[in-house]
Formats: structure tokens, C-alpha cells, sequence
């Protein structure tokens, strides 16, 4: 298989993970978070919709959810939970990564669907890690740079892929 090629076995495990992580979050909501229950649900509902698709529709639902996961974190951060604002970031990083992955195979083949999308989405999280730099303890500072910095490095991937001539 293709490096970035998802099977089906491959998908049903993402799903798999992706229910566990959003019982973990469920978990923590009901345990006095300020992560408001809708956005559960819709992140839910992302997390079923992305069990269907494949392609540039997967990517850009990734992304999508890459901006709850982020939301997540910050609302985390803000409850003093750094551990679980952490593994917030960790996840929106490894959903950005993961539609980021799927836009190179349509880079390769010359074709920009969805990447305008996802590149929104990029910068919606940058733009959102550079206000939670500032906002979080000291000691977490260096994990929201690295993320941020790691977001600005996607994002300028995607739009280099999105204006490469033809």
C-alpha cells in the first residue's frame, strides 16, 4: 500500500481510536469542564462522518475536526489541566497531520480540492495557538509554541500546494 493510502482496516482503527478519545472527553466534561456538550456532539458527528469518506473530503473533515480538538485544549488549558490540554494538542496535531497527508496525494496528482479548506482551518488554529501562548502557564508555553510553529509549517506546506503551478 501507498505511504498515505488509508484501507478500510485502517480507517475502522482511526474510528476506533477516535471513539476512545471522544469518550475521554466526554469523561472530562462531565467532570466539571468548560467544554461545552454540543461541541461533543458535533465532534461526534465529524468523527462518523470520517469513518465514511476518503480523500479530500476525509481531509477536510480531519481539519474540521483538528479545530474542535484545538478548542478542547483550550478550553482545558483554561481549566488548569494542562495534561488534558496537552493531549488535546497532540490530537489536533495528528488529525492536521493526517489531512495534510491525504492533500499531497492530491498535490501529486495536480489536483487543489479541499486544500483551501483545511488551509482556513490551519490558520484558524495558528491564529488561536499564538492567543493560548500567551494565556497558559510558563511551564506549557514551550509545548503551544512548538504546536503553533508546527501548524505554521503545515499551513505553508498547504499553500504551496495550493498556488504550485500547474
Amino acid at each position: 500500500m501507498l505511504p498515505g493510502r488509508t484501507s478500510r482496516v485502517g480507517m475502522l482503527a482511526m474510528a476506533c481510536l477516535l471513539a476512545a478519545s471522544l469518550q475521554a472527553q466526554q469523561t472530562q466534561a462531565a467532570a466539571g469542564s468548560s467544554i461545552n456538550p454540543k461541541w461533543l456532539r458535533e465532534y461526534a458527528e465529524l468523527n462518523a462522518k470520517a469513518a465514511r469518506q476518503q480523500g479530500h473530503d476525509l481531509a477536510e473533515t480531519l481539519a474540521r475536526m483538528a479545530e474542535y480538538d484545538f478548542s478542547f485544549a483550550r478550553a482545558s488549558y483554561h481549566d488548569r489541566d494542562a495534561a488534558q490540554g496537552a493531549e488535546h494538542l497532540d490530537e489536533a496535531t495528528r488529525h492536521a497531520d493526517h489531512a495534510c497527508a491525504l492533500l499531497q496525494e492530491e498535490a501529486a496528482r495536480h489536483k487543489k480540492d479541499g486544500m483551501k479548506n483545511v488551509e482556513k482551518s490551519l490558520q484558524a488554529i495558528g491564529f488561536g495557538l499564538q492567543g493560548l501562548t500567551e494565556t497558559v502557564r510558563f511551564e506549557d508555553r514551550a509545548r503551544a509554541k512548538a504546536a503553533q510553529s508546527h501548524f505554521a509549517d503545515l499551513r505553508a506546506q498547504v499553500l504551496q500546494w495550493l498556488f504550485a503551478p500547474k
